[in-house]
């Protein structure tokens, strides 16, 4: 059921299961928290996370005190509830008891139960884009089992759905600026050139399955939200964008070489690029506005992978095995210097950012190798991170 909650007066959306979840138990012990779910409840506890992740104005509350479960009573545990909630929300955590005693007022009970099972084999089928049950990583899109294998058709709802989302969703503070170091700042001005592309060339190649092309669109107009969005951050920041910049002209140029599956190598390369450089700017500054942009961009570029990874696997189901492992060599050697270029180019703003450029290449390439992992079907195994002594390591770049 869903309820009405204020506080400071701030209004909350407090979302709540029908009925209690069976099997599963949250309690502090001694050494911290302990939680203790069987396989059903599994499932549940996967759905209520989706939500919480997908809804960033919502509160998710599972009330496990209540669960028939006698986990941590003996040996002198406390039992816990469960709040799930987005970070952007910002709602501090020893605020939750003052707003919990509120949150009976304006109840809207959502629909009768289905059957065990059912509703979150429903639930599931809707999120399997977006839903990961395999560790830190996006899902396999070969994956089988209670998520099932990936259509184009998924792929496409899920993009509808982070459209809609979008929409909903307010626009970054710009008004509160941005405090931006200028060798930060000339690093971002290079970015969101590359994000700033029409794909027209892309959804041009595209055209052949109208679901796919449908998808294509609509990941081209959250590549050019990313574009937005990191000019914002420089005008908030009192810096200009820039026009072009030699790197995104030889990507386009190698992504317009050939057909759609080289386009979609090249861009793939991009994208793991990407992946590793707005993490290093979420998680280096200070600067909230910073982070939170490149917060959205990330969670964008995460799903992005998973999707061309989808379309690259069945390009490459008609080539043999030796034709493949000579293509998937030449791609590392491309990438290893697509790697390099972008350390080597963008290393002063790296280094203020925390990330030592031979970490950044090691990380791109570990993200690489699992991309390659899920082109050929296969689970992507995460791969042991290398970490230099020294963040700077000399005479390499």
């Amino acid at each position: 059921m869903v309820s009405t909650a204020r506080l400071a007066g701030r209004a909350y959306r407090v979302i709540r299961p029908a009925r209690p979840i069976a099997h599963a138990c949250l309690s502090e012990r001694r050494h911290g928290a302990w939680l203790s779910v069987g396989k059903a409840a599994t499932v549940e506890l996967a759905c209520a996370w989706w939500l919480a992740a997908r809804s960033p104005r919502s509160i998710v509350h599972l009330p496990l005190r209540s669960a028939a479960s006698s986990c941590g009573e003996g040996d002198g545990g406390r039992k816990l509830d469960l709040v799930l909630l987005h970070h952007s929300l910002g709602f501090p955590a020893s605020r939750w008891k003052r707003l919990r005693g509120d949150r009976a007022r304006d109840l809207e009970p959502l629909p009768r139960p289905e059957p065990d099972g059912v509703a979150a084999r429903r639930a599931l089928h809707a999120v399997r884009p977006s839903l990961n049950l395999h560790g830190s990583h996006p899902p396999d899109p070969q994956a089988r089992g209670i998520i099932g294998p990936m259509t184009y058709a998924h792929w496409l709802q899920d993009f509808e759905t982070e459209a809609e989302r979008r929409g909903q969703r307010e626009d970054p503070p710009w008004e509160r600026g941005a405090k931006l170091h200028p060798d930060v700042a000339k690093s971002v001005q290079r970015f969101q050139v590359g994000e700033a592309g029409d794909g027209a060339n892309l959804i041009a190649k595209a055209a052949g399955d109208d679901t796919y092309l449908a998808a294509v669109k609509l990941f081209v107009a959250e590549e050019q939200n990313h574009a937005r969005m990191l000019a914002g951050l420089l005008a908030a920041a009192g810096v200009p964008t820039i026009a072009s910049h030699w790197s995104d002209t030889v990507f386009v140029k190698l992504r317009r070489a050939l057909g759609l599956r080289l386009e979609l190598m090249v861009l793939l390369i991009a994208e793991v690029v990407a992946l590793r450089y707005y993490r290093a700017l979420r998680d280096g500054t200070g600067d909230p506005l910073l982070t939170q942009v490149a917060a959205r961009i990330l969670a964008d570029e995460e799903r992005h992978v998973p999707f061309h990874c989808h379309r690259l696997e069945i390009a490459f189901r008609e080539l043999g095995k030796p034709a493949r492992a000579a293509v998937f060599g030449a791609w590392r050697v491309l990438l290893l210097g697509v790697a390099i270029t972008v350390a080597a180019d963008h290393g002063q703003a790296l280094h203020r950012l925390g990330v030592g450029r031979l970490v950044f290449v090691a990380d791109v390439l570990t993200a690489f190798e699992a991309a390659l992992a899920r082109i050929r079907g296969e689970q992507p195994k995460p791969g042991p991170r290398y970490t230099p002594k020294r963040a700077r390591p000399r005479g390499l770049f």
